[in-house]
């Protein structure tokens, strides 16, 4: 999921993976500037301790490295550093640009790497027809504290992270990321929603609203696949809600049939004939779609009647598992 960073209903919010956004340090660059020894260089497969909400969604995470045996939330997976434009920009104007949830444009060659780094590490192929199925692992990606900035570094860092599920302070784990969705697909690294649980004062159109769960705990939605949007028309068209909906239905809602047909182990009638899933088509983060052509995703998810635990994979024509 990039950070920060989700009837057959459309448009409905679900922020699984990310971009760095959110809260940023007040505190003052250290003195000396570029006088100062830099900062320690993050490194690829550096370990840090679990991953709260506050620190997901923050420009940056000054905290110290654990080892990846212990209790972690995030692990490094690429590191690069800002060019020299962006290198000499003041501190605030950068932390500006990961502030925004996806990104700006400024960031894109690097964030494009990030994701492929993402992608090759935890072995996942997050948005295509064909991909793996979706894993609950997020992707974030931070900059220097101001402490780091005034010490001269001039970083990117690219995590893996257990995202916390709805509900939970911190997540963190005591497996190795590395590998993971393709290692192990099993139901607990697999993407549900417990829609049956969300609280009533929740906004759907806010990611925080998002009843994001694993797979192994009671749910009622499963995502099934993610594709990235990359169409002219869709450009041009990104702040109607009218026509957004009308192309997800017709350009990925077949997609959709076929994927999740696939996933049960069904014929595509058969598939259609199951009156106890009922199959949507979802744009990931809506409102990001005006002013980001990285948030313009769709997901496919499958909807049962009741709550049920474990996934879907494999379940043929055999009855729902209860939770």
């Amino acid at each position: 999921m990039v950070r920060r960073r989700a009837a057959a209903g459309l448009l409905i919010v679900a922020a699984l993976v990310g971009c760095s956004g959110g809260s940023r340090d007040e505190a003052k660059p250290s003195p000396g500037g570029a006088n100062v020894a830099p900062a320690r260089v993050p490194q690829v497969g550096d370990c840090r301790g679990p991953i709260s909400k506050e620190i997901f969604r923050s420009s940056f995470d000054a905290r110290p490295t654990v080892p990846c045996e212990q209790v972690h939330g995030s692990e490094t997976v690429f590191v690069a550093q800002l060019s020299a434009e962006l290198a000499g920009l003041p501190h605030d104007r950068i932390s500006a640009m990961f502030d925004v949830k996806y990104g700006t444009a400024e960031l894109d060659p690097v964030l494009s790497e990030c994701e492929v780094a993402f992608e090759r590490y935890v072995g996942e192929t997050r948005f295509a027809p064909d991909a793996t199925l979706p894993s609950n692992l997020s992707l974030a990606f931070f900059m220097p504290s101001f402490d780091e900035w005034g010490e001269g570094a001039r970083w990117v860092r690219c995590d893996a992270v257990t995202a916390p599920f709805t509900g939970q302070e911190t997540r963190g784990t005591t497996e190795s990321l590395r590998g993971r969705a393709a290692r192990d697909p099993r139901a607990p690294w697999r993407v549900c929603f417990n829609e049956t649980s969300r609280p009533e004062n929740l906004d759907e159109g806010r990611s925080e609203g998002s009843p994001f769960t694993s797979c192994d705990q009671p749910h009622n939605v499963e995502e099934i696949m993610r594709i990235r949007v990359a169409d002219p028309k869709v450009d041009m068209a990104a702040d109607d809600t009218s026509v957004i909906t009308s192309y997800l239905t017709r350009e990925f809602g077949p997609r959709c049939v076929d994927r999740a047909a696939a996933h049960l182990g069904l014929s595509r009638r058969a598939m259609e004939q199951r009156e106890d899933i009922e199959l949507s088509v979802f744009a990931i983060d809506p409102a990001a779609w005006p002013t980001s052509s990285r948030a313009r995703a769709v997901a496919c998810r499958a909807t049962t009647q009741e709550p049920t635990v474990g996934t879907l994979e494999g379940l043929g024509s055999r009855p729902l598992v209860r939770s």
